[in-house]
C-alpha cells in the first residue's frame, strides 16, 4: 500500500509543479521509431501517358475535401500527415491540387452542412477525420471516394463491410490503440491500483467500443472499473469530480471530447492525486501521465499514400483493405517519472512511513511554492505576478530551446534513460533549424507577394488616382477628396516600400547564419521587420480596388449598389 500511496502523491504533487509546463517526451516502443514513408517513386502507370480513360492524372485539376470533426493535437497531426504525404509526391496544394479544409468544431450540424457542400462541389475525394465526421459524409454520398482516419473501427461505425473489402465507398486508416499493452503500463506505474476509473463520450461509436474492450481488459487483470460517460465538455468537469472519488488510477481512451477538454481533467486529478493513463501522445502533453499510443501524424501520412493510389493509380476504394499501424510511441512525463521514482524510493526506506510522507508533503509544497499560481498563463496579469516571483517567461520557441540542453535536463533525461546529451543538442539542432527554415520560408512568400502583387496593384492605383483628380480639376470640380486620398496611399506605398526593401536586406543577412545564431535572428530581426511590412499593406488592402488584392470592390444587383466585399483567401 505505501508504494501506490506514495506514487500517488507523486504524481499529484508533480501535476501541480508541472501545470505550466507539461514537457512530454515520446519513445518508440520498439528499437526504432516508425518510419515516416518514403514517397512513391515515378512509375509508367502514375504518367498521363500510361493513365486509363476516365482517370485523373497529375495535370487534372483535384479538389480534396478534409473535414475535421474537432480541432486537437492528433487530429491536427493526423490532417498534416495527410497533406504532406501527398506534397512528398509532388501534389501540393494550390499547384496540382486544390485542398478544401473545414473544421466542424464538434457540432453535428455543421458536419451535415459541410458534408453536403462537398457533394454538391463533386469534390474528387473526402478526407474524413475521427469517426462522426466520416459517418456524416458517407450518409451524404455512395460516388465520391472517402477516405478516413482516426476511426477506431470501421466495421462497428457501419462505415465498411469488412476491413478487409470494405465494400463501400469508405476505406482508410484506424487509430485502435494497444489497449492490453496499455492496461499493463497503467499496471507498472500503479501496481497497487485496485479500481480504474474509465471515462469516455456515450455518443461516440469508436469510444463506445474502447470501452468495452478496456474493461474487458481491466476485469482480466483483476481489477474493478467505475464507468462515467459524458456527451459533451460541458459534462466533463462534473463528471469528473464523480469519478475521482471512486477510484485508484484513471484511463481515458482516444476519445474526441475528452481530448478537447484535457486541461479540465488535469485540473480536477491534480486536486484529488489521481494519475492518469491516457489512449494517445497528445493527451499527456495537456495533462495526463503516460501513454502508448499510435502515431497520428504517421497515421495521416498513410492515409495520404492510400490517397495517391485512388487519385493517381486508380485505385478502387471499395476493395482497399482499412489499414493500421504496427508500431506504436511510449509518450510520457520525463519530469514526473523521474520525481516518481525519487519519491517512492525515499517513503519506502521510511521507518515511520505516516511521518516521512507528511514531512514529504511539507518540505515540497514549500520549496515549490512560488509556482503553485491559479492564472491562465496568458493574461499579462500572470506575466508581471512571474516575473515578481523570479520565474521565467519563455515567450516563444528560441526562448525555450537552451533549456533543453541546460545540466539539469540533460542530467534528468540521462537518469530515466531516455535521451545522451548529445542527443538532446541534436534535438536543439534541429528545433532551431526548422524555426529558421519556418520563418524563412515566410518572408519569402511576403517579399514575393508584396513585390509582384501589391505594390505594382498600388502603383496603378495611385495613377488612377491622379488622373481622376486632374479629370475633376478640369471641370472646375474641388478636387481635395481624390488629392488626400491619393497622399494618403502615397505615404503608404512609401513605407511598404522602404519596408520591403529593408525585409529583402535582412532576409539576405539571415541566409547566411546557421543554428542558433540563425533562428535567434529570424526570431528578434526577421518577424518585426515583416510585421512592419504588414501595417503598410493591411491599410493599402482597405483602400486599393484591385482584384489581385484580399479587397476588390464588386458590383451587386442589390439595388445596382456598389458594395465592398472580402474575398476569402484559402
Amino acid at each position: 500500500m505505501k508504494r501506490i500511496i506514495s506514487i500517488l502523491l507523486c504524481a499529484a504533487l508533480m501535476l501541480v509543479l508541472c501545470a505550466c509546463n507539461n514537457a512530454t517526451t515520446q519513445q518508440p516502443s520498439t528499437a526504432d521509431a516508425t518510419p515516416t514513408p518514403a514517397p512513391a517513386e515515378p512509375t509508367p502507370e502514375t504518367t498521363p501517358e500510361a493513365a486509363p480513360e476516365g482517370q485523373l492524372t497529375p495535370e487534372d485539376p483535384i479538389t480534396i475535401g478534409i473535414i475535421q470533426l474537432t480541432e486537437h493535437a492528433a487530429l491536427d497531426a493526423a490532417r498534416e500527415g495527410f497533406v504532406q504525404a501527398l506534397a512528398d509526391n509532388g501534389y501540393v496544394d494550390g499547384d496540382k491540387i486544390k485542398i478544401d479544409f473545414q473544421n466542424a468544431q464538434n457540432d453535428q450540424s455543421t458536419l451535415s452542412t459541410i458534408s453536403d457542400r462537398f457533394v454538391s462541389e463533386e469534390v474528387d475525394l473526402v478526407l474524413a477525420i475521427a469517426t462522426p465526421a466520416a459517418q456524416a459524409v458517407a450518409g451524404k454520398t455512395t460516388e465520391i471516394p472517402i477516405l478516413a482516419t482516426a476511426v477506431t473501427d470501421f466495421v462497428v461505425a457501419k462505415l465498411a463491410e469488412s476491413n478487409e473489402v470494405p465494400g463501400g465507398n469508405v476505406s482508410g486508416t484506424t487509430d485502435m490503440n494497444p489497449i492490453e499493452e496499455q492496461i499493463d503500463l497503467l499496471m507498472q506505474l500503479v501496481p497497487e491500483a485496485k479500481t480504474v476509473g474509465l471515462i469516455y463520450n456515450s455518443g461516440e461509436d469508436n469510444s463506445i467500443l474502447q470501452a468495452q474492450l478496456v474493461t474487458e481488459a481491466i476485469q482480466a487483470r483483476n481489477m474493478a472499473v467505475t464507468e462515467v460517460t459524458v456527451t459533451s465538455t460541458n459534462d466533463v468537469q462534473q463528471a469528473m469530480q464523480s469519478l475521482v472519488t471512486k477510484c485508484d488510477a484513471i484511463y481515458i481512451p482516444t476519445d474526441n471530447t475528452l481530448a478537447s477538454s484535457m486541461p479540465i481533467v488535469e485540473g480536477v486529478c491534480t486536486e484529488a492525486k489521481k494519475p492518469v493513463i491516457c489512449g494517445e501522445s497528445s493527451m499527456v502533453d495537456a495533462g495526463g501521465l503516460a501513454t502508448l499510443s499510435i502515431n497520428y501524424y504517421n497515421l495521416g501520412y498513410q492515409t495520404g499514400m492510400m490517397a495517391l493510389r485512388i487519385l493517381v493509380d486508380g485505385a478502387d476504394v471499395s476493395t482497399m483493405p482499412i489499414e493500421s499501424l504496427t508500431e506504436m510511441d511510449l509518450a510520457f512525463n520525463t519530469a514526473v517519472a523521474d520525481e516518481l521514482m525519487q519519491f517512492a524510493d525515499e517513503l519506502e526506506k521510511a521507518e515511520d512511513f505516516e511521518a516521512a510522507l507528511h514531512a514529504l508533503i511539507r518540505r515540497e509544497m514549500t520549496a515549490h511554492q512560488r509556482i503553485i499560481f491559479n492564472g491562465n498563463g496568458y493574461t499579462d496579469e500572470w506575466v508581471a505576478e512571474a516575473t515578481r516571483r523570479g520565474l521565467p517567461n519563455l515567450r516563444s520557441m528560441v526562448d525555450a530551446v537552451p533549456e533543453l540542453v541546460k545540466p539539469a535536463s540533460v542530467a534528468l533525461f540521462a537518469h530515466q534513460g531516455v535521451f545522451t546529451e548529445k542527443e538532446l543538442r541534436a534535438r536543439a539542432d534541429v528545433s532551431y533549424e526548422l524555426y529558421a527554415k519556418t520563418i524563412n520560408i515566410e518572408a519569402l512568400t511576403m517579399i514575393d507577394m508584396a513585390g509582384k502583387d501589391i505594390v505594382p496593384a498600388v502603383v496603378r492605383y495611385t495613377g488612377e488616382l491622379a488622373r481622376a483628380a486632374r479629370e475633376v480639376e478640369s471641370l472646375g470640380v474641388d478636387a481635395s477628396v481624390q488629392k488626400e486620398l491619393l497622399t494618403r496611399v502615397n505615404v503608404l506605398l512609401r513605407q511598404a516600400g522602404d519596408a520591403l526593401a529593408d525585409l529583402r536586406v535582412k532576409q539576405e543577412k539571415a541566409a547566411a547564419l546557421t543554428g542558433a545564431e540563425q533562428a535567434r535572428y529570424a526570431h528578434d530581426v526577421i518577424c518585426p521587420a515583416m510585421e512592419v511590412l504588414r501595417a503598410p499593406v493591411d491599410h493599402l488592402e482597405m483602400i486599393v480596388a484591385e482584384p489581385s488584392l484580399c479587397w476588390s470592390m464588386v458590383s451587386v444587383l442589390d439595388n445596382d449598389i456598389p458594395k465592398f466585399h472580402h474575398r476569402q483567401q484559402q
